[in-house]
């Protein structure tokens, strides 16, 4: 008996702290189903040597997303440091959520898989009953 392929989408900032593990996990479900992995332009080559789809998201504002990860400054646990790369990063989850909905609204998936940075797109998964 044939099982049900579903659709999931993964959403993972470009950073290999994060989009490694979140890779892992899309190909472990790729086995059996079908996915997509929705990152920043920086992220697609290593989404597709993943041999994974890749979505691009905030096409125009991949420099302000690189420049949360790398400030130029040690962020470490100074407070003012680690405000500024909170508000650069909240400054960008208004464009994220419209792309977010339209990517839902295109793709149409089973469930999606969020990373913790990037809770936008989970609560507009949610919203719209995906788990």
């Amino acid at each position: 008996m044939k099982t049900q392929r579903h659709r999931y989408l993964v959403f993972s900032p470009p950073f290999s702290g994060h989009l490694h593990p979140n890779l892992g996990l899309a190909l472990h479900l790729s086995i059996e189903n079908e996915v997509a992995v929705v990152s920043t332009p920086s992220a697609e080559k290593a989404i597709r040597a993943a041999g994974l789809r890749p979505i691009i998201a905030l096409q125009t504002r991949e420099d302000e997303v690189q420049a949360i990860a790398n400030p130029g400054v040690r962020v470490k646990n100074y407070p003012y440091r680690l405000y500024k790369q909170l508000k650069a990063n909240l400054g960008l989850m208004d464009d994220l959520q419209i792309e977010t909905q339209s990517i839902l609204s295109t793709e149409k998936p089973d469930a999606v898989i969020v990373d913790f940075t990037l809770p936008v797109a989970g609560l507009i998964a949610e919203r719209r009953s995906i788990p």
